[in-house]
């Protein structure tokens, strides 16, 4: 009959057995990669695959992309057998997997982050010399139907930031039905100048159910302050009866240099100095540009 002496010995024999079974179990093979090694590789298994997502190029596993995988192996300095067998060996504990990979995604997020923050590709001066800002203020769409008020549909933006060398497009799409029976319909962008110089661009527009896409663009020619941006996307001169149009998608992109924004600020300053000393500017109505739709 076993004491309890006995017993004691043989828990501790029992427990010691199994300490040394799990940690053999644990124990990495040879030609299996550390755990460093392989969040190293599979991190820069996944920006392959990104990389050739984006290029619609498929995955690192298409036969046809060999060679960009046979060069992250080389990077590594392993093989494809040592991968594979250490890819086996790591997935039998998925706890431990787990843990592996959230170095992995780790890694892609700050990845990511420094993209972001432009690390890799910071903004130059080309990007600069050519930044667009889309500066509409109100409603994307406006449906206006039998039962709906007759209005010209009108806007006016005032942004301090607007200056001569500017270029400013609008575009819409614009669908009026026929019972729309409003005389001499068009679209209209003007550029309001400080000195009361005027700047103004004009298309007629149809009422025969077709769906079309208006592009209005010109430039802020004149060298001095803007004092607003004003149009009609729907305007006529004079109201008949229904209004039957449907307007959408609209953008009112404002295009610049952003490197040279302080450097036209002075010279504005300098121009509106100038003709101070030369007494009050004579109103001008500027000159109405061609049209253009797209």
């Amino acid at each position: 009959m076993r004491t309890r002496k006995h017993n004691i010995i043989f828990e501790l024999l029992l427990i010691g057995v199994l300490i040394i079974f799990m940690s053999a179990c644990n124990r990495r093979p040879n030609g299996v990669l550390s755990k460093r090694e392989m969040v190293e590789f599979l991190t820069d298994l996944h920006k392959l695959d990104g990389t050739l997502f984006v290029a619609e190029m498929g995955s690192a596993n298409d036969r046809e992309n060999i060679y960009y995988y046979n060069a992250i192996l080389k990077k590594h300095g392993i093989t494809k057998d040592q991968f594979d067998s250490s890819l086996v060996w790591y997935s039998k504990d998925p706890k431990r997997f787990g843990y592996m990979y959230d170095d992995v995604l780790a890694n892609l997020n700050k990845l990511n982050e420094d993209v972001k923050n432009r690390k890799y590709h910071p903004i130059d001066s080309l990007v600069l010399r050519n930044s667009l800002t889309d500066i509409w203020q109100k409603e994307r769409k406006y449906v206006l139907g039998k039962d709906s008020t007759p209005k010209e549909i009108k806007f006016s933006i005032k942004n301090s930031e607007l200056k001569w060398a500017d270029t400013y497009s609008l575009s819409f799409l614009q669908r009026i039905a026929p019972g729309d029976s409003s005389s001499n319909k068009h679209i209209k962008m003007s550029i309001y100048y400080t000195d009361g110089t005027v700047d103004s661009i004009y298309t007629k527009t149809y009422a025969d159910s077709l769906l079309r896409r208006f592009t209005l663009t010109f430039a802020a020619r004149y060298q001095h302050r803007i004092d607003s941006l004003t149009g009609t996307l729907y305007g006529y001169n004079e109201h008949k009866g229904n209004t039957i149009l449907t307007i959408d998608s609209i953008k009112l992109m404002r295009k610049y240099d952003a490197l040279m924004q302080d450097s036209i600020f002075r010279k504005i300053n300098i121009i509106e100095s100038k003709a101070k000393e030369k007494g009050p500017l004579k109103k001008n109505t500027g000159k109405k540009l061609p049209k253009e739709i797209n």
